[in-house]
């Protein structure tokens, strides 16, 4: 059985953090190896005791805007 921490998940009924841009999140893992997937694409197993750290970047991202706003695609989705 596996445990899941979802941090900004696509996922209605799970909330993503909210988060101050200064900070850093910090996860251990304590039990056992784990996967840890990025947007659903990359994949990396992780490993009892290392430490995954989450900080805001100094480089900025560029992102590809669409036709439609992700809230259009979530309610055509819905309907």
């Amino acid at each position: 059985m596996h445990s899941s921490l979802f941090l900004a998940p696509h996922k209605l009924s799970i909330r993503p953090w909210v988060v101050h841009d200064k900070s850093t999140i910090v996860i251990k893992i304590r039990e056992k190896d784990a996967a840890i997937v990025v947007d659903g694409q990359h994949s990396e197993t992780v490993h009892k005791n290392d430490e995954i750290r989450f900080y805001k970047d100094q480089e900025q991202s560029l992102f590809v805007l669409g036709e439609q706003s992700f809230f259009e695609k979530v309610q055509m989705k819905l309907r």
